[in-house]
């Protein structure tokens, strides 16, 4: 006798019933109007790191509450996408497995490989892979490591289907897991008054996030903070709850309406450099010695003349490859030697996860780019002009030297 004849259960094409009508299984749309008035006692969303909004985690949470048993479950690998909802999951999850919070009502389990395994080693397979034998032969794993031994781009679907390991996709610019291993959250600005910083600015008014970057030089390491703003409108809009949960966090600064004050953004500069009041709520921010701040020139004509107005050095950098290679490539290489120290910014971790390298047709020119609009770069841009007067001049100068010598090398590039 089958379960299906034991539980009384019909088996239809894209439902499960029972012998009460009010019971039954069923699959549901990902649009928002499908998803509200449910009254679930158990949902499971598949391949949760497919969802790059968190509508449906969220709808499926809240509707369980009126059930006194009621059971959310996930089932994923890993992806890409570290802002959404699923890696978010899985940060929590790693919390209450390595000790660090408490959740009786939260059970979950990692299999992936673990940092140095050989990913074509069988015995990384069976780390990842419980039901290897049963659901994967290694026939199969074999051939699949083959492909991907063969392409990057097979390389990084393989670590994730399979070793359950998250990546950057596409073209991917930044070693993500180098990122990871270099953050450093017990990092705090006021550690750093007064010292030697350069200040990476790029600015947007209404969809795009305006980003201000803070690189801090302390021996051999670039010291990371960061500061990102968008319109409220923006942030409060349906399918921007990772934006709104990062508002929470103070992660990202809002202004009211649809459009962005960017004096919000000129005072930060000024406090950062000494010379700001509390017009803005940035008093309680240390002053660094600003050796430089590097901007783009969109939206930022005014702001960059009360900048030096006030005595800042302030330079234009427009955003193409001609200016953007030569940073860029030091930030990949930083990055990929453990020499850049980030704070652990959520916000400038996942536009660093969003940063695709883009070849310019017909030079060595490499161009920071994204698969699709709502990955947002923005914070990566600041970051890449914070770094690209270090690549101006020699980074064990004087200061005289170093101030001459970056002069000389701006003029003979005008």
């Amino acid at each position: 006798m089958g379960l299906d004849e034991v539980l009384g259960l019909t088996v239809e094409e894209h439902k499960i019933k029972t012998q009460d009508p009010a019971a039954v299984f069923q699959p549901i749309a990902s649009q928002t109007k499908s998803k509200d008035g449910k009254n679930p006692h158990c949902a499971i969303v598949d391949e949760l790191h497919e969802h790059d909004k968190r509508d449906v985690w969220d709808s499926m949470a809240s509707a369980l509450g009126a059930r006194e048993q009621p059971l959310l479950i996930a089932i994923t690998t890993a992806g890409y996408n570290t802002g959404g909802i699923c890696f978010e999951q899985r940060k929590y999850l790693q919390s209450l497995l390595d000790g660090d919070r408490k959740n009786e009502r939260y059970f979950g389990l990692i299999f992936e490989a673990d940092e140095g395994d050989e990913p074509g080693d069988p015995k990384t397979w069976a780390k990842a892979n419980p039901s290897l034998h049963d659901a994967k032969s290694l026939d199969y794993m074999q051939d699949e490591w083959e492909k991907a031994e063969a392409s990057p781009a097979a390389l990084g679907e393989f670590l994730r289907k399979h070793l359950d390991i998250w990546t950057s996709v596409g073209a991917a610019a930044i070693d993500m897991e180098a990122w990871r291993a270099s953050e450093d959250a017990s990092m705090k600005l006021v550690q750093y008054r007064g010292h030697k910083a350069y200040i990476g600015v790029d600015l947007a008014t209404r969809k795009d996030p305006a980003s201000v970057v803070a690189l801090i030089p302390d021996g051999k390491f670039y010291r990371l903070f960061s500061w990102h703003f968008l319109p409220e409108k923006i942030v409060d809009a349906p399918g921007n709850e990772h934006l709104w949960g990062w508002k929470k966090k103070g992660l990202i600064y809002t202004t009211p309406g649809a459009e962005l004050d960017l004096n919000m953004v000129e005072a930060l500069v000024l406090q950062l450099a000494g010379l700001g009041d509390d017009t803005w709520g940035w008093s309680d921010l240390p002053a660094l010695d600003v050796e430089m701040v590097v901007y783009d020139a969109a939206f930022a004509a005014q702001m960059a003349a009360n900048w030096e107005n006030a005595g800042i050095t302030a330079v234009e950098l427009r955003s193409r490859a001609a200016n953007l290679n030569e940073p860029f490539n030091k930030l990949i290489a930083s990055v990929e030697d453990h020499r850049v120290i980030n704070d652990g910014n959520e916000v400038l971790t996942w536009m660093a996860g969003n940063t695709l390298q883009k070849q310019v047709q017909g030079g060595d020119y490499i161009y920071p780019t994204k698969q699709v609009p709502e990955d947002s770069i923005d914070g990566m841009i600041a970051t890449m002009n914070a770094i690209w007067p270090l690549c101006q001049v020699p980074e064990d100068t004087s200061d005289a030297e170093r101030r001459g010598s970056f002069f000389a090398a701006l003029g003979a590039s005008s």
